[in-house]
């Protein structure tokens, strides 16, 4: 195929050992990364210890040189993680019940910004930024059995849920920074996720530094962060200002909340109903 035309990408749905797939991936191929378990286990409320550990999602805790793992969350191959926390979650605190809607869609948001926001490709699989929840294994008369291949509804009414929908535009906003942000190709970058309460990214360049945070557990708790630099940071999300005075700095987080924090000015703000008009300048320019 390269002799043909060497800008094909070969992708590779391979699940070998990791010196194989290492060595394909320095030889120009990418493979899938699934990630299933780790990231429905953290959405699931119940992640502790190795469960909870999302690191293996970055190609260079796999000791790889190319950035050639496509990193996924979902699958076909896989349940649905919105049909997991709806029908597995950690029910165990009645104010935060992961078994509902709310607390599954917003829990899947959480999951967003500690995969999208970790350089190298990435997978999505469809209506996964609605919360598709429908079993793997639902049935055309809709028990849940051995009906894998059996066919699935197909709901756009998903996008008048304003949890669904909020998770869409979440989503959206996190695939529109990452693919007009260089930042997202970066190979200067920290991961603090593998177990523990709270998770954090650092991305760094010249240009644009970030900053995501994130509780996954059932409680609140604090993050002890430590910066890139001191100044004002900016909440992509809301748009509200961080003024950082002291690089280590501790930010209080509820349950399975999360926030990315960028030094550029984001002029606008990620709003759902204007995201994608999003650019980035310097503070006063």
């Amino acid at each position: 195929m390269w002799s043909v035309d060497p800008e094909i990408y070969v992708i590779l749905e391979h699940f070998a050992d990791n010196d194989e797939e290492k060595e394909l991936a320095e030889y120009g191929m990418m493979l899938w990364g699934n990630m299933y378990g780790a990231y429905k286990d953290v959405a699931l409320g119940f992640s502790s210890g190795t469960s909870a550990d999302l690191r293996w999602v970055s190609h260079t805790q796999r000791g790889w040189n190319a950035p050639h793992l496509i990193g996924y969350m979902e699958s076909h191959d896989e349940e649905r993680i919105a049909y997991e926390c709806l029908t597995f979650g950690n029910n165990s605190i009645p104010s935060y019940n992961v078994r509902s809607s709310i607390v599954a869609m917003r829990r899947l948001e959480m999951l967003a910004n500690l995969l999208y926001t970790v350089p190298g490709p990435k997978m999505l699989w469809e209506f996964g930024e609605l919360g598709y929840d429908f079993s793997i294994n639902r049935c055309v008369d809709g028990t849940v059995n051995n009906c894998r291949l059996d066919p699935k509804p197909i709901r756009w009414d998903f996008v008048d849920d304003p949890y669904r929908r909020r998770l869409h535009d979440v989503t959206a906003a996190l695939l529109h920074l990452r693919t007009t942000q260089d930042l997202f190709e970066t190979s200067d970058f920290q991961l603090n996720i593998g177990s523990g309460q709270v998770k954090n990214i650092y991305l760094n360049s010249a240009g644009m530094n970030a900053v995501v945070m994130a509780n996954v557990g059932m409680t609140a708790t604090t993050a002890n962060l430590n910066f890139q630099h001191t100044g004002t940071w900016y909440e992509y999300y809301t748009g509200n200002t961080l003024d950082v005075t002291n690089a280590a700095t501790d930010i209080n987080l509820g349950p399975g909340e999360y926030r990315l924090y960028l030094d550029p000015v984001c002029a606008g703000a990620w709003r759902p109903e204007h995201h994608l008009g999003f650019r980035c300048r310097r503070g006063g320019q």
